[in-house]
């Protein structure tokens, strides 16, 4: 039989642990942590994950615990190896345009010091609080993805700690990087299932000098989508949302048509107008509504975005599909109505993103469960990322969706052979 305090006293007497009062912090759906320790470096990371091999125990990672609810509820849960104190700048070479950090690190802070650099990192979370680390192992991305990429495409480089205790190198810290595989991109979005992310090498880019957004509005979908793709023919739009009446009425103060097309610009002011100047002839062409606001209203739009989206997160949802068969699927969506849902669709990439706040009406689990079948008959995949304890405890997180399972098995084999690493989180019970 495990003596759990002795292990804990073992830990204690080498690592930093977290005050037990703060465990209802990391609770996931229902289940908490045993202790919760804060390492100040790797070696400690390892020591931690030897001991919890060697005794049977269960280990997930955290940031700024924003994000625990991303993944199935894991099949074991004993301690939380928490990177709070993993927040320092390893190095920052701004002409070289990267910057090398400790994964603890707040989105909100690491923005600050590129900004004293006249230099930003592309990642809209909608947390400030929320680590880099954290952001990396959920794979999260807002409407900056458009131009900028994924944070997939961001991260040159990690360092980590896998399930077995042994430190892990890959990628490097300069765009121009050796060919070849990069062993780095499986620890990206895979929720802390391989490892511990440490360390992290990322780009950055040039603080654009002006900014402007476009609001089109229209009650025809279709209508929207078109003018979004023809937009991007001629154009190069550093940001492209279609969102629902329910969340415009909450960010532009009421709306009377249906839907609403941001088209966000980030660049030089002159290049910026030239291009949103095309943009309004639209109207011409299609019988829709064309609001511009610029400079540090679109700021304060997109921050305002932001918050709405922090402030509705109870039950969020979010469901890839072939751009071919989004509007179908959207049309799908109008059986949610009566939850006053927010939506909003990257027409670019074709994902749909829902979240439901309580405050409506708690969605039932049989509603979920036909909308994801219909969903999958179509070809796509609904993801729940974060909902309330019945559902999660109740629902796959991931649904049907079992490609490559065999491969992402012998890869949670190689890394983490005792599975003790946030296990059962991601795909088929990994």
């Amino acid at each position: 039989m495990i003596d759990f305090n002795s292990i804990i006293k073992e830990l204690e007497n080498e690592i930093d642990k977290i005050d037990d009062s703060e465990l209802l912090k990391y609770e996931i759906y229902g289940k908490k942590p045993k202790s919760v320790f804060s390492p100040k470096n790797y070696e400690e990371i390892s020591k931690i994950i030897k001991k919890s091999n060697k005794n049977g125990l269960k280990i997930v990672g955290s940031g700024g615990a924003t994000k625990l609810g991303f993944g199935n509820v894991p099949t074991g849960y004993d301690l939380v190896i928490s990177s709070i104190k993993l927040n320092n700048i390893i190095e920052y070479v701004p002409e070289e345009l990267t910057i090398s950090v400790q994964s603890g690190i707040s989105i909100s802070d690491l923005q600050e010091i590129a900004n004293a650099k006249s230099q930003f990192i592309p990642i809209d979370s909608i947390f400030p609080n929320a680590t880099l680390g954290g952001i990396i192992s959920t794979n999260t991305n807002g409407p900056l993805r458009t131009s900028y990429g994924s944070v997939r495409d961001l991260v040159l480089g990690i360092k980590a700690v896998d399930g077995n205790g042994n430190i892990i190198k890959a990628g490097g810290k300069v765009v121009k990087n050796v060919a070849g595989y990069d062993l780095s991109k499986i620890f990206i979005g895979a929720l802390g299932t391989l490892g511990i992310i440490t360390e992290i090498n990322m780009k950055t880019y040039p603080l654009p000098e002006y900014e402007s957004t476009l609001i089109i509005q229209s009650n025809n979908l279709n209508r929207l989508t078109e003018i979004a793709k023809e937009i991007q023919k001629y154009s190069h739009p550093t940001g492209l949302e279609l969102i629902n009446n329910n969340f415009s009425e909450e960010l532009t103060h009421g709306s009377e048509c249906e839907w609403s097309l941001l088209v966000r610009y980030l660049g030089y002011k002159i290049s910026i107008n030239e291009q949103t100047s095309k943009d309004k002839k639209i109207h011409e062409k299609y019988d829709v509504k064309i609001q511009e606001v610029d400079g540090i209203n679109s700021k304060k739009l997109w921050k305002k975005y932001q918050k709405i989206l922090s402030s509705n997160y109870e039950t969020t949802i979010k469901i890839t599909a072939p751009k071919t068969i989004s509007l179908n699927i959207l049309e799908l969506l109008n059986v949610l109505k009566e939850y006053s849902p927010l939506i909003y669709f990257e027409p670019s990439l074709g994902i749909i993103h829902i979240q439901i706040n309580s405050k409506s009406k708690d969605i039932s689990i049989s509603e979920i469960i036909n909308i994801r079948n219909a969903i999958e008959n179509k070809g796509g995949i609904l993801i729940i990322e974060n909902t309330t304890n019945a559902i999660k405890n109740e629902i796959d997180t991931w649904g049907n969706y079992n490609k490559n399972i065999d491969i992402m098995n012998q890869i949670k084999n190689a890394f983490d052979e005792n599975n003790t690493l946030s296990p059962g989180r991601f795909f088929g019970g990994i």
